[in-house]
C-alpha cells in the first residue's frame, strides 16, 4: 500500500521508505521489487514516526525528481537519490548516423574501439542503480569456485525466471566489469521493456504491403518433435497475430519486421505486454553489447558463426581440423590454459571448425584421462573472432573456468539415476544442463570419435597464420563490419540485426544488438526444440568439403553448454 503527499508516492519495503512519483514507482520501482524479493509493500503511516524520520522522509518528497526516487533507511537512518533507468527503445544505429568519422578506430585484430577503463568508467555511475538486492535489475554479484582466473557471476531475475552472467578475466576487477556486461546483455536479450511492437498476422502484414520475416524462416520443427511431450508450443500460422519489431535487413540496407519471439529467449517475459503464445524456442545466440552499433553487431556476428560452425559438424558428424602444437605456441596464456588443464587430468583437443565465411572459429573439446568416477568425462567451449588467437584464448578461458564449477553442481543438481536416464533415453534431455551433463559419461565417448579420431591435422602456429584476417590496417567500425558481412550475402542473403538497446545503455555510450540469419544453423536446447535447417547442413557439407552426412542429424544431442 503507498500513500500520496504532495504528489509524491510513499511506500515501504521493510525497513525501506521509497519516495517517488507515481510514473517512477509503477513503471520502474515496483517491478524491481517484485522481482528481487518476496517482501510485502506495507501501508505508510507518519503517526509512529518520530521526528528526525518525519523529517528525513520530507526531505525525500522534495529531492526526488522524475528520473529519481528517494529511500531512507529507518532503521540507519540513511538517505539515497537513486536513478530511474529509462528503458525506452534506443535505436542506436540511427542514433550514431551523425557520429564524427571513425577511420583507422579498429583493425581486424581489435574490433573493440574503446579501451575497456574508459568503458568502465561510463558503467559506474550507473553501478548502483544496476546492482542492487531490492532495487537493482541484477539482485548482486558472487565469485565461483573456479581457480585458473576469477569467475565472477551476477545474478538475476524477471519474474519467476532467475538467471546467470558470468565474468571471466586475469584480474577481479576485470572479471567483475566483464560480468556486469555480459549481465546487461542477458538483461535487454531476455525480455522487452517496452510495447514498441506491432501486433498482425502475416496475411494482414502482407495486405498492408509491410516488409516482414516470415516465421518459417526461423522455425522448423519437425512432425516427431511437435509430438513430444516435452514440445511447450503450438503450430504456428500465417493468420496468426503476434508481435513484430523492427530489425535492419543488412543486405537491403532498409527497415523490416521480424517476429518478437526470435529477438528475446525468455517466453515468460514476453506476456508482460499483451500476451501471446509461444511457436519458436530461442536463446541469447547472437546477442551482444558493443561500444556502437556496429562494434555490438561485429560481436553479435562471432556468436552466430561460432555455433553454426559447431553445429554443423557436430549435426553432420564432419571431422574437423586438430590443431597440433598448442602446448609450445608463442602465446602464453594458450600454454598456461592448457597446462592448468593438464594438472586437472583433462586432455586439450583443439579444433579448427571455420566455415565459409572465413571467420576464425574454433572448438575446444577437454576429455578427462584421470581416475576420478565424478568427473565430468568431456565438457565442450568454441570461440570465433576475426582474430584467431582471440578466438581460441576465449574458447580455452570458458572452458577452463568452467569445468570445476560444472563438476561441483552435477550431483546437486541431478541424481546418479538421473544421469543415467538421460543416457538411456535422449528424449529426456529437455533443457539446456541435460546437454553438458549427458556428456559426464565416459560412455558418450562414441558420439565424439568423429573429432576425437580425424585424420585432418595442421599446426596451429601454421593455421594462425593462415586464418588471422586483414594484414592490420586500420578500419572505422562500419567498414570492419561491412567486411565482415558483405562477404556472407553470397550465401546468407538473408541478414537481420535487431537493435535491443534500452535509453538507460545508450547513456553508457553502449549498444546491444541481436544478429539472426536464418540461413545458418541456430542452437537449441532440449531434444524437443533442435531447430535443425538441413538445408544450411546441406549446404555447408558442399561448400567446405566437409566429410560428413545428414543421417544422424537429429538423434544425438549436442554437448554445448
Amino acid at each position: 500500500m503507498s500513500t500520496v503527499r504532495e504528489e509524491r508516492m510513499f511506500n515501504k519495503v521493510r525497513e525501506m521508505v521509497v519516495v517517488s512519483e507515481a510514473e517512477g514507482w509503477n513503471g520502474y520501482i515496483a517491478s524491481r521489487l517484485a522481482d528481487n524479493t518476496e517482501f510485502e509493500i506495507e501501508e505508510w503511516d507518519e503517526g509512529g514516526l518520530g521526528r528526525l524520520d518525519l523529517d528525513m522522509t520530507r526531505a525525500l518528497a522534495e529531492s526526488a525528481g522524475p528520473e529519481t526516487y528517494g529511500v531512507y533507511d529507518l532503521i540507519g537512518k540513511r538517505i539515497e537519490i537513486r536513478s530511474l533507468l529509462d528503458h525506452a527503445p534506443l535505436d542506436t544505429r540511427a542514433a550514431g548516423a551523425d557520429e564524427p568519422d571513425d577511420s583507422g578506430s579498429v583493425t581486424f585484430e581489435q574490433f573493440r574501439s574503446r579501451d575497456f577503463r574508459s568503458v568502465v568508467e561510463a558503467i559506474e555511475p550507473y553501478r548502483s542503480s544496476l546492482v542492487h538486492p531490492l532495487f537493482g535489475i541484477f539482485k548482486g554479484h558472487y565469485r565461483g569456485i573456479a581457480d585458473s582466473m576469477p569467475l565472477i557471476a551476477f545474478d538475476a531475475r524477471l519474474g519467476t525466471r532467475s538467471y546467470d552472467a558470468y565474468g571471466r578475466s586475469s584480474s577481479y576487477e576485470e572479471s567483475y566489469y566483464t560480468g556486469l556486461l555480459e549481465a546487461l546483455e542477458r538483461f535487454h536479450g531476455a525480455a522487452p521493456q517496452n510495447a514498441d511492437f506491432i501486433r498482425m498476422s502475416e496475411s494482414e502484414l502482407e495486405e498492408e504491403g509491410t516488409r516482414y520475416v516470415p516465421m518459417r524462416h526461423f522455425c522448423r520443427y519437425t512432425e516427431k518433435q511437435y509430438g513430444m511431450s516435452a514440445f511447450a508450443f503450438g503450430r504456428y500460422s500465417p493468420e496468426k497475430r503476434i508481435k513484430w519489431r523492427k530489425a535492419y535487413d543488412y543486405g537491403q540496407s532498409c527497415e523490416v519486421l521480424v517476429p518478437e519471439q526470435i529477438a528475446y529467449f525468455s517466453s515468460e517475459q514476453l506476456d508482460r505486454f499483451d500476451p501471446e503464445p509461444r511457436y519458436v524456442a530461442e536463446t541469447s545466440n547472437g546477442t551482444a553489447i558493443g561500444s556502437s552499433w556496429e562494434e555490438a553487431a561485429v560481436a553479435s556476428l562471432m556468436e552466430v558463426i561460432e555455433r553454426d560452425a559447431f553445429l554443423v559438424h557436430w549435426y553432420t558428424k564432419s571431422s574437423p581440423v586438430r590443431l597440433e602444437g598448442a602446448e609450445r605456441y608463442s602465446d602464453p596464456e594458450i600454454r598456461l590454459m592448457i597446462a592448468y588443464l593438464e594438472a586437472m587430468d583433462y586432455r586439450t583437443h583443439l579444433f579448427d571448425i571455420t566455415l565459409d565465411s572465413g571467420i576464425p572459429a574454433y572448438w575446444v573439446l577437454l576429455e578427462y584421462r584421470g581416475e576420478d568416477p565424478d568427473c565430468l568425462a568431456y565438457y565442450t567451449a568454441a570461440g570465433a573472432s576475426p582474430n584467431p588467437v582471440s578466438a581460441i584464448r576465449s574458447a580455452l578461458v570458458e572452458a577452463s573456468t568452467s569445468i570445476k564449477v560444472f563438476k561441483a553442481y552435477m550431483y546437486a543438481k541431478y541424481s546418479k539415476e538421473e544421469l543415467e536416464e538421460l543416457q538411456r533415453d535422449y528424449a529426456n534431455v529437455s533443457r539446456l544442463e541435460d546437454h553438458l551433463y549427458l556428456y559426464s559419461s565416459s560412455a558418450m565417448k562414441e558420439h565424439l570419435l568423429f573429432a576425437l579420431e580425424t585424420e585432418r591435422t595442421e599446426e596451429l602456429e601454421r593455421n594462425v597464420v593462415r586464418r588471422r584476417l586483414g594484414n592490420g590496417e586500420k578500419l572505422g567500425r562500419r567498414e570492419l563490419l561491412d567486411r565482415l558481412l558483405k562477404p556472407l550475402l553470397p550465401n546468407h542473403p538473408e541478414i537481420y540485426i535487431s537493435d535491443l538497446s534500452q535509453k538507460f545503455l545508450g547513456e553508457m555510450g553502449l549498444s546491444c544488438t541481436k544478429i539472426h540469419i536464418p540461413s545458418m544453423q541456430n542452437i537449441g536446447f532440449g531434444m524437443q526444440y533442435q531447430n535443425i535447417n538441413l538445408e544450411r547442413l546441406e549446404q555447408a557439407t558442399r561448400l567446405n568439403g566437409l566429410d560428413g552426412n545428414m543421417r544422424l542429424a537429429d538423434s544425438i544431442p549436442h554437448p554445448f553448454p
